[in-house]
Order: structure tokens, then C-alpha cells, then sequence
């Protein structure tokens, strides 16, 4: 019964992966995001995945041996995996060839599994074997040991891409770190110190707790990720070196797998899926690192070493880290809730609205982690001024002003923040604005000033800009901005060919395209001068330096583009700068290729 319930789950598996739905299969079956994005992969990949998931547990049992050996070296075939994928396979191949070559090899990899569930002789049950009953497991500690180090590298992930460095694929990071603590606690005991990695863990859980004081944060980059990561390490180490103690024997490793992947499970469900709607700050992570705390002490005390000395040492150290931090953590969420205007937080993120200054001179702002979206004065006589990344001399103002010359614009506005573009409208003017999180058009009407005083008519459109693109007619826009990438998180299919062949055809005649690539750690410039080249696009880019003399004046750097090189000539604005494409791509991005690596800026 169990091998026919083994090959009929490999069978389907196959099926499911031929017969996958579309990718955005989820998007149109509920309102909420999340969920939507766990019905397209649930329907996508849910059934090979989870079949791919049995492999370690079988295989272990039925080769025998030392399973965690194994465990330890299919952790580390996940790493590998993890680290060849965004330098190797996603530079080299499409997304449909690789598709193809996934699909190639789970059928290969149904034939192998299928091979050793039928010469499978490892798990004869015999009566003798129910006799007694396997003694009771440690249940509960497994699995908070095996929760709490997962919630916690998902919680550190997210702390580090939102409030230190909001770069690309940083999240592979904290991810390798937390496979190579599973690999070396189970490869062999020798690599866990419980002394070591105990005793050091206050230190570790104190300087993770520092970091949401932004103590650090006009700091060095390299310092902070590295001191953010060694901590995560340490944590995890600690973590799963007591939850290695714990491992059964043989007849128990069905059973550990099993409460190892629930605790896993669990402690991505609650960062990813509970936080977000159950905290209007990141709350999760204070609560994990004090989870961290108690996980390991109580492990601790349950199992205390041969030196008692050591433990009570230990022990008192991670028992009054738990009460500072309870105290400060207390205090900071306080003063952040008392200094903050309004803070909300969705499937989006976490944004908050603050001021800074009083008076005349203060200035409002639009924050998430440590990303301004958008920024005011709050005088009466300063706050519709262009200002921000959104200057007289920005390449967004340039395009305004040589367009202004031929009469009432037109303009579409991809990405909201606080609506300051709007600040460019006069009352014969339109502007249409596509925002993705509706809680960003909230904050602007309610607490920001571009939108509630606009002299233009304007129009908010919720949802995926692209895909409201795609469903309307084309609206004709004399100047159309793309500002969905000065946050340093690159929305991709933004980007691509189909895009801005979709962009072309919501242009007016002799309409411009005005690009935000601001951007501290990926070059866009190549992908631009890619598609200018391959779409006969004509291109300026074109630099704005900070102000020294006006605060509100941020450096900002816009690609104006237009269907034809008369467009951009005929305006003496838009002259400065220089011609885009001088390092472009060999190809521009498209639907099915578009690679980050390689346009990372490595300072």
C-alpha cells in the first residue's frame, strides 16, 4: 500500500506539473494578494513540491545508514541550488527553456524515485515491531526549535532588504546562512559548541534588537550586513545545534522530518501571512528574537551542560536579555507610535507618515524602512513646490516644462507616493495616476497635500499598473512617468518589451516617456538604452545633483524617451544630459528574460 501510494503521488506530480494552470491563476480568485500569490504557486508547483519534499525522509530510510549525514547533505544541495541559480541559470536561460528544463528534470528525477520505491525492502513492518510503542519525543521542542530559527532568518531577511540595504536578491543571504547552520549541526556534533554559541547569543540577540533603534544606520553598509548575518548565524546555530541534540534514532526520523518541515512551515506562515495583518509595525521581529531567547534557554535548563556553572552563567545571561529587551522594545514601539502621524501596513509593506521639524520648516514624509516616497513642506507658501526627485531641473520637470509650451498636458503617472507630481498640474490639465497598494492613496489624500489641493482634475487607478494598462484604451498621454523604482526593489515586467510597446501605444503623438532610475544598488541605464536600441526609442538621460542650499532637493537621475529623435530635439530642455545607450544591453529585457545580475552597483 505504501509503495502504490508512493508512485500514485509521483505520477500525479507529473500530470499536475504538465497540466500547471496559468502563472497568475490566483490573481483573479480573491482580493487578497497574499492569498492570490498562494493559490498561483499552490496550483503551479504545490503537488511536485511537496512529492519533491518526501525525497529526504525516503531515501534515508530506505538506504539506512546515517540519515542526518544525508539530511545535512541534501541541505547542502539546497544551497548550492540557491547559489547557481541567480549567477548561472537565470543569466543564461528564458524562463520558458527553463521551465523546460525543470520539467525534464522532475520526469527523470519520477523515474529514479520510482526505481527506489520499487526495489524498496527497507520498512517490512513486522508484528514484533508493534509491540511496544516508540518512547515519547521531545514534540513540542522540536518544534519550536525548528519555527523559531525559521521565522527568525524571514524576519531578518525582510529587516535587512527594508531598513539597511533594500537591494535585489540580498534575501539569498540570510537564506545560505540559515542552510549552512542545518548542514554543519547535522553533519557531526563536533561543529556545534554549545558553550560557544550559547554563551555569545545575548551579545548576538542584543545587537539584532539595536538595529530597529536605527542606531546604526548612517553606519557602513558592508558592516551592517555583515554584523546583521554573523548575529542571523550565530541565532541559527544556537537554534539548530540544540534541536540536533534532540534527533532520534532511526525508528524517529519519519516522525522529526515531519515536526521539522510543520515548524518550518509555521514560522514562514507567521512572518509572511500573520504579521502583516495582525501588526501595524514589524512587530515579529522583537517577538522572534525573544522566541530565540526562550527556544534556547529552556533547551538549556531541559538539558543543562556537565559544568553547571556554565548553564547558570548562560542561563542568567539569556533570561536578563529577555527583560531589557522586553523594556526597550516596549519603549521604541512607544516613541515610534507617539512621534508617527499614522502607520499602516499591508501586504505591501509597512508605511509611515512623520514629520520632521516644526514650524514653518517642517517637512512631512512618506517612509518605508528607510525609503522616503514622498515629502512636503508643511508651510502653505513651500509645500506645492516641485521639489524631491521631482525638481524644476529633475528630468520629469524638463519634460513638464518643454511640453507646457504646446498647451494642456496630459500625463499618466506610474506609482503614486505622495501624489507631488501632481504639483505640476494646472487647472487645463489631467493627470491619471496607477498606485498598487491602496493604502498609498489613502495616506496621500489624507495626510499629504498634492492630491486634496490639486488645481487638475485628478484620477487614481488601483491595481497593477501594467495590467491597467492593458485593459483600458489608449489614453494618449503627452507625458507619461514611470516612477515604480527609486525604492530599490526593481519591478521587473516594468520593464520589458511587451511594456514598453504597451507604453508606446498609450502615447500621444509626440508624447515623451520620463523613467525614475534612481536607484543606490542596480544600473537600469543598460536596460533602457537595451530597449531604446531594439525599439527605435530615442533617449536622454539626464542627472539631477543635490541642492546643498534647499534640503528638499534630492540628486535624481530620469531617462526621457520618444518615438522619434525630432521629439526630444525640438526641445531646447530636454538637449542636457547625455545619449542613452552608450553601455546598453546586447538585448533588452522581454517577459521571458530579464536576469538582475550583472546590473548590480557593487559600492
Amino acid at each position: 500500500r505504501r509503495r502504490a501510494a508512493q508512485l500514485a503521488a509521483l505520477a500525479l506530480a507529473v500530470v499536475a506539473l504538465v497540466a500547471a494552470p496559468p502563472p497568475d491563476f490566483g490573481a483573479g480568485m480573491t482580493d487578497s494578494p497574499t492569498l492570490g500569490v498562494l493559490l498561483s504557486v499552490l496550483a503551479a508547483v504545490g503537488l511536485p513540491f511537496l512529492v519533491l519534499a518526501t525525497t529526504g525522509p525516503n531515501v534515508a530510510r530506505i538506504l539506512g545508514g546515517a540519515p542526518y549525514r544525508l539530511y545535512a547533505l541534501s541541505n547542502a544541495a539546497s544551497l548550492g541550488a540557491l547559489l547557481v541559480y541567480p549567477t548561472l541559470l537565470e543569466p543564461a536561460f528564458t524562463l520558458s527553456t527553463q521551465a523546460t528544463l525543470f520539467a525534464g528534470g522532475f520526469g527523470l528525477y519520477a523515474l529514479l524515485g520510482a526505481a527506489l520505491v520499487v526495489g524498496d525492502r527497507a520498512a517490512v513492518v513486522t508484528p514484533e515491531a508493534l509491540i511496544d510503542p516508540p518512547p515519547p519525543r521531545p514534540w513540542l521542542r522540536w518544534l519550536a526549535l525548528s519555527a523559531v530559527p525559521s521565522g527568525l532568518f524571514m524576519a531578518v531577511t525582510n529587516h535587512l532588504g527594508t531598513n539597511i540595504a533594500p537591494m535585489p536578491l540580498l534575501w539569498v543571504l540570510p537564506l545560505a546562512l540559515y542552510l549552512i547552520t542545518l548542514i554543519l549541526c547535522f553533519d557531526h556534533p563536533r561543529w556545534y559548541r554549545r558553550a560557544w554559541f550559547v554563551g555569545l547569543l545575548p551579545v548576538c540577540l542584543v545587537f539584532l534588537g539595536l538595529l530597529r533603534t536605527n542606531m546604526f544606520v548612517h553606519g557602513s553598509l558592508i558592516v551592517q550586513v555583515a554584523g546583521v548575518c554573523g548575529a542571523l548565524f550565530m541565532a541559527c546555530m544556537a537554534l539548530h545545534g540544540e534541536l540536533a541534540r534532540l534527533r532520534p534514532g532511526p525508528e524517529g526520523v519519519t516522525a522529526f522530518y515531519l515536526t521539522l518541515a510543520v515548524g518550518g512551515a509555521l514560522g514562514g506562515v507567521f512572518v509572511a501571512v500573520l504579521a502583516p495583518a495582525l501588526f501595524v509595525t514589524p512587530l515579529e521581529f522583537p517577538l522572534l528574537l525573544l522566541a530565540t531567547a526562550a527556544a534556547v534557554g529552556v533547551s538549556w535548563r531541559l538539558d543543562p551542560p556537565e559544568d553547571w556553572r556554565v548553564a547558570k552563567v548562560a542561563g542568567a545571561f539569556l533570561w536578563l536579555f529577555v527583560g531589557l529587551f522586553v523594556v526597550l522594545t516596549a519603549g521604541l514601539e512607544f516613541h515610534q507610535a507617539r512621534i508617527a502621524l499614522t502607520q499602516v501596513r499591508g501586504p505591501y509593506g509597512a508605511l509611515r507618515v512623520s514629520d520632521l521639524g516644526t514650524g514653518d520648516n517642517a517637512i512631512r514624509s512618506l517612509i518605508n524602512g528607510t525609503i522616503r516616497h514622498g515629502a512636503h513642506w508643511t508651510d502653505p507658501a513651500r509645500r506645492h513646490a516641485p521639489s524631491t526627485y521631482y525638481s524644476a531641473t529633475s528630468g520629469v520637470g524638463r519634460a513638464v516644462t518643454a511640453l507646457r509650451a504646446r498647451g494642456p498636458i496630459h500625463m499618466g503617472v506610474v506609482g503614486l507616493g505622495a501624489g507631488s507630481l501632481a504639483d505640476w498640474l494646472r487647472a487645463e490639465d489631467r493627470g491619471v495616476f496607477y498606485e498598487l497598494n491602496p493604502q498609498v492613496e489613502d495616506i496621500a489624500r489624507q495626510w499629504f497635500f498634492a492630491l486634496p489641493e490639486a488645481k487638475a482634475p485628478i484620477e487614481v487607478v488601483i491595481g497593477d499598473a501594467r495590467r491597467r494598462l492593458s485593459e483600458e484604451r489608449p489614453r494618449g498621454y503627452d507625458l507619461l512617468v514611470v516612477d515604480a523604482f527609486n525604492s530599490d526593489a526593481v519591478p521587473t515586467h516594468l520593464l520589458t518589451r511587451e511594456c514598453f510597446e504597451l507604453y508606446r501605444q498609450h502615447l500621444a503623438p509626440g508624447g515623451l516617456l520620463a523613467v525614475h532610475i534612481s536607484n543606490r544598488f542596480v544600473s537600469l541605464e543598460p536596460v533602457l538604452g537595451a530597449e531604446a536600441r531594439a525599439g527605435g526609442w530615442a533617449g536622454r538621460v539626464i542627472f539631477d545633483h543635490v541642492d546643498d542650499a534647499d534640503v528638499m532637493h534630492f540628486a535624481s537621475k530620469w531617462v526621457l524617451m520618444a518615438s522619434n529623435a525630432e521629439t526630444l530635439a525640438g526641445h531646447p530642455a530636454l538637449t542636457e544630459g547625455r545619449a542613452l545607450g552608450d553601455d546598453a544591453l546586447p538585448a533588452p529585457w522581454t517577459d521571458d528574460y530579464a536576469p538582475l545580475w550583472g546590473l548590480f552597483e557593487w559600492r
